[in-house]
């Protein structure tokens, strides 16, 4: 077994990073050869195949985050909850009461013969009654204030496609509440909707619920299946979250990188919630935080390694993708886009120049647009530290949002 203990590194936000599994099993019997039975006791395995995981003290998006794993890295599995959604995972510098995400990587060996411990909370009558009947077994799960709902489908056609669904993080009181969509960055092929840190917890103290979206990750999710994806996450949560206790009038998008990328787009493009028979305007607001490719031809100038990020997601020479998936194409006076907050960290240039091209064109298009430079927070920490106490980042986003009625 790999050995990961040098490359497990801290992290500063408390997010994890799920979507389902699949669990390989070997049924075995007295007449199988010395090498099958040897095989049979071995132990039950996770590879870790995220880009990389957070590893928690606790089972819970609240757990503490202890450091973090990586894709290719090999965890003996040494217990599951009830759920299925937590492992419990010998991490050689933590010890072995650590726990990862189910959803981050493959299991090989019998997970019926590991120890189960421990249960999510089920929902409660009322709430299972109120949600759509494909979604009653979904549990739920009250920690902090809040109620979390994970693992909902937003496609029914792909419903066991674990990129196509998301989690809800809903306010314990019943009032009606503004709704952020959250959507990971992650290169257009990493991330994961459980990757939110203490950002659940701030937004719904603050009033808010909070949906964190997955989608599909390249090849798969390659443009413009990725943004397609995005699109359906807002028109399910449109037509569903006020049986959550949301606010389906007020709908605000917050974007990270690659997430970032994606807000813009289906914010600008309106082909995208057309095809949900949705309009622009059901968007109220959107945050984006340090994306790189509003402008995919200004970005790619820059980039001449074919193996770059944008290079993997979107080509290495130009093609009509490059103008498509560039939200600055895409804005245009008159089509109900909403305000927008563009957020980048004080010393990336690039990015810089990406937000000021967006709000530039925004601006000439009669939409409201500001920009904010952040200078204590480099492109990870803009994330990772958002929702964390005097944040303010946070501050900002808050304030944007509720000046949008």
């Amino acid at each position: 077994m790999r050995t990961i203990a040098a490359r497990l590194a801290p992290a500063a936000g408390s997010g994890v990073l799920p979507t389902f599994m699949r669990a390989t099993s070997r049924v075995e019997n007295s007449s199988q050869q010395p090498a099958a039975r040897h095989a049979a006791s071995a132990p039950v395995v996770v590879s870790v195949t995220a880009a990389s995981a957070y590893v928690r003290a606790k089972p819970a998006t609240y757990g503490t985050v202890l450091g973090a794993v990586f894709r290719g890295d090999k965890l003996t599995v040494l217990g599951v909850t009830n759920d299925g959604f937590w492992l419990r995972v010998d991490v050689p510098r933590f010890g072995t009461t650590t726990w990862i995400a189910t959803s981050v990587g493959t299991v090989t060996g019998d997970l019926a013969k590991v120890p189960r411990i421990g249960s999510a909370a089920a929902a409660p009558a009322a709430a299972a009654a109120s949600v759509p009947s494909a979604l009653a077994q979904a549990p739920s799960v009250a920690t902090g204030g809040m109620r979390i709902y994970p693992n909902l489908p937003y496609d029914q056609v792909a419903a066991a496609n674990p990129r196509q669904s998301l989690d809800l993080y809903v306010p314990a009181s019943s009032q009606k509440h503004g709704v952020i969509i959250y959507v990971h960055g992650g290169g257009w092929s990493g991330g994961d909707k459980s990757e939110v840190g203490q950002k659940g917890q701030a937004f719904t103290a603050a009033g808010y619920v909070f949906a964190s979206v997955n989608y599909q990750l390249l090849p798969a999710g390659a443009h413009p299946n990725n943004v397609k994806d995005l699109a359906k996450a807002i028109s399910w949560i449109q037509k569903h979250i006020e049986r959550y206790g949301g606010n389906s009038k007020r709908l605000f998008l917050l974007g990270h990188s690659a997430g970032a990328q994606l807000a813009a787009l289906v914010a600008t493009d309106e082909r995208y919630l057309a095809a949900e028979s949705q309009p622009l305007s059901i968007i109220k607001g959107v945050v984006a935080l340090d994306g790189g490719a509003y402008d995919i031809p200004l970005i790619m100038r820059h980039y001449t390694d074919r193996n770059n990020v944008y290079a993997l997601a979107f080509g290495p020479k130009y093609s009509p993708v490059w103008d498509d998936a560039s939200a600055v194409n895409h804005v245009a006076p008159a089509k109900n886009i909403a305000p927008f907050l563009l957020v980048h960290a004080h010393l990336n240039a690039f990015r810089k120049q990406q937000a000021v091209s967006l709000a530039s064109s925004l601006k000439s298009a009669g939409v409201h647009a500001d920009l904010l430079d952040i200078p204590d927070r480099t492109h990870s920490t803009l994330s990772d530290l958002l929702g964390s106490a005097g944040d303010r980042t946070t501050k900002a986003i808050l304030e944007f949002y509720n000046s949008l009625n």
